[in-house]
């Protein structure tokens, strides 16, 4: 008798942890590195800093948190017409995020609204951001067969108010850096 009720004690304990709990779906891109973009000519760099994550739940379940947020901050040069400023500063930044989708593993799709600062203004322009980013990096294997793969990221940005249809985009390598996208299931 002395025996059982320790363990009925330790059952009733650990009831709660054996309860059938709904989880949630998680889905998240982050990361920061040194972007060489190869849609310019020349060939220039920049940095890009995100963290945009998406909570997908069943119906009756609230989500821990926000469900879909997240930002992103990106900065490179552009060569500029006038032969006295080669090259004019460019600052995106994706104030949070409005979509997200993973169509593929290890491959998110987002957009946002952002602003874009170009030349050496305070003034920005308002716009949405759209980005792809696939992870092909795996940073637990260094001596893989994937050693020579870069995570690629793809922008457009898109400005709202402008007389002129005009986009900017960027497409790279993430040359230093690692961009990481996955999807779990989680609490």
């Amino acid at each position: 008798m002395t025996r059982l009720i320790p363990l009925l004690v330790l059952l009733l304990w650990s009831l709660p942890l054996f309860a059938q709990e709904p989880v949630c779906f998680y889905q998240k891109c982050y990361g920061s590195g040194l972007v060489l973009i190869s849609s310019t000519r020349p060939s220039v760099g920049g940095t890009v800093e995100m963290a945009v994550r998406n909570i997908l739940c069943p119906q009756d379940v609230t989500p821990p948190d926000d469900p879909l947020a997240g930002n992103l901050v990106f900065r490179t040069v552009v060569p500029a017409v006038n032969p006295i400023t080669p090259l004019v500063p460019v600052t995106v930044i994706m104030h949070d995020a409005d979509k997200y989708a993973m169509l593929k593993p290890f491959e998110a799709t987002f957009s946002g609204p952002a602003t874009a600062y170009i030349g050496f203004t305070r003034r920005g322009v308002k716009g949405t951001l759209e980005v792809t980013v696939t992870d092909w990096r795996d940073p637990t294997d260094a001596l893989g067969p994937s050693i020579m793969l870069f995570d690629t990221i793809k922008m457009t940005f898109t400005p709202e108010l402008s007389p002129l249809p005009y986009q900017l985009e960027w497409q790279g390598i993430v040359w230093k850096g690692d961009l990481i996208v996955f999807e779990r299931w989680g609490r």
